[in-house]
C-alpha cells in the first residue's frame, strides 16, 4: 500500500514544472521503487512457505512475474502512446494514468493481500539483522552480484538511447523498445526450461554464463557503436540475459536469504547501485567527466565479477537441501 501510495504521489508532483517539486517527486518514486523490489518478494516468498507449496514451485513463480513484467510493460508502452495523444491532457495523461493505476493497485492490496506480520523489532534491530546476514559469504557474494547486475541495467537504460542516436542517426525507439521488451520476456522463457522441464539446472549452474555473455554483449556498444543493427542485436541479447537472470537471482535469494531478513538485506544490496548512479548522472551527466564507453566498461567489470561470485557460490554449494527458509537460522 506505501508503495502505490508514493507512486501516485510521484507521478502528481512530476506535473509541475518547479525544481523543488521535481525533487520530491523523484525521492518519491524512489522510495516505491524501493519497496517494488524489496517487499512484494518478501512477502510473496512468506505467503509461499505459509501456505505449504512446494520450494521448487517457486521457480515457476518467478519465471513468470518477469514474463507477465515484460507483457505488461510493452502493453503500458502502447497505452501511454495513445493517452498521449488526448485533447486537453498533452503530456500529463501518462502521468494521470500512472496515478489512477497506483490508486488501484493499493485497492487491490487492501482486498486481496494478507498481512504476514512477524515480530516487530525496531528500525536499528532490523538493520542490525540485516548486516548480520551479510556475514554470510554467500549471501555477500549474492548481493554484490545483484549491485552489479542492477548497475548494469541502469546504465543500459540511461545510455541506450544517446548510443543509439551517436553521430546523427534516426532511430525509432518505440520499436527498438518493444524488441528489448521481447527479448527479455524470451529469456524469462529460457529460465522456464532452464529451472523446470526438461532440464531442472540449478541457477548457480548457468547463471555465471549468463552474466558473461550479457557482460560480452556490452563490449561492442562501449568501445564500437557503429552499426545500428549489430547495435541492436548487442542490446537484444544483453536484454535476453536479463530476462533469464531476473528469476535466477530472486530463486537464489530465496534460497540464502532468510524470510524475516530479506526486505532489508535487499534493500542494502541497493545502497552501492544508487550510489553509484549518482555518482555516473554527477560526473558523466553534469560534469561530462566519463565518456560512454567507461561507464559501460564499468557495468562490464561488474556483471564479469558478479559471473566470479555465482561461480564461487556454486563450487562451494555442498550437497542440495531446500529446507524451509523458516528453520534457517
Amino acid at each position: 500500500m506505501l508503495f502505490g501510495f508514493f507512486q501516485a504521489l510521484g507521478c502528481f508532483a512530476k506535473q509541475y514544472p518547479e525544481f523543488r517539486i521535481l525533487c520530491f517527486a523523484h525521492v518519491s518514486l524512489g522510495i516505491a521503487t524501493s519497496l517494488l523490489y524489496s517487499s512484494f518478494e518478501s512477502w510473496m516468498v512468506v505467503e509461499h512457505e505459509k501456505m505449504g507449496f512446494r520450494q521448487e514451485w517457486l521457480n515457476e513463480t518467478f519465471w513468470l512475474m518477469v514474463f507477465s513484467n515484460g507483457v505488461v510493460a510493452t502493453g503500458c508502452g502502447a497505452l501511454a502512446n495513445v493517452v498521449a495523444n488526448w485533447r486537453g491532457f498533452i503530456g500529463s495523461a501518462p502521468l494521470i494514468s500512472a496515478i489512477v493505476t497506483a490508486l488501484l493497485s493499493i485497492l487491490a492490496v487492501k482486498r486481496t493481500f494478507t498481512e504476514n506480520v512477524g515480530t516487530s523489532p525496531s528500525l536499528w534491530r532490523s538493520i542490525g539483522h540485516a548486516v548480520q546476514c551479510l556475514s554470510d559469504r554467500k549471501v555477500l557474494l549474492l548481493g554484490w552480484t545483484q549491485a552489479c547486475f542492477d548497475f548494469s541495467v541502469v546504465v543500459f537504460w540511461y545510455l541506450w538511447t544517446p548510443t543509439l542516436v551517436a553521430d546523427g542517426r534516426e532511430v525509432h525507439s518505440a520499436v527498438i523498445f518493444t524488441r528489448l521488451i521481447a527479448s527479455m520476456v524470451l529469456g524469462s522463457i529460457i529460465t522456464a526450461c532452464l529451472l523446470q522441464g526438461p532440464y531442472f539446472f540449478r541457477p548457480e549452474s548457468f547463471l555465471p554464463i549468463v552474466l558473461f555473455v550479457g557482460g560480452i554483449s556490452l563490449f561492442f556498444p562501449a568501445y564500437n557503436h557503429q552499426e545500428v543493427k549489430v547495435l541492436l542485436w548487442c542490446f537484444c541479447v544483453f536484454h535476453t540475459c536479463v530476462g533469464i537472470a531476473l528469476p535466477s537471482l530472486a530463486r537464489l535469494r530465496s534460497l540464502y536469504i532468510p524470510n524475516d531478513r530479506r526486505a532489508a538485506v535487499m534493500s542494502i544490496f541497493r545502497i552501492p547501485v544508487y550510489f553509484a548512479v549518482l555518482v555516473v548522472l554527477i560526473q558523466g551527466g553534469l560534469h561530462e567527466k566519463l565518456d560512454n564507453s567507461t561507464i559501460f566498461g564499468t557495468a562490464i567489470a561488474g556483471l564479469l565479477s558478479g559471473a566470479g561470485c555465482i561461480h564461487y557460490i556454486e563450487r562451494t554449494r555442498g550437497l542440495p537441501q531446500e529446507l524451509p527458509l523458516s528453520e534457517r537460522p
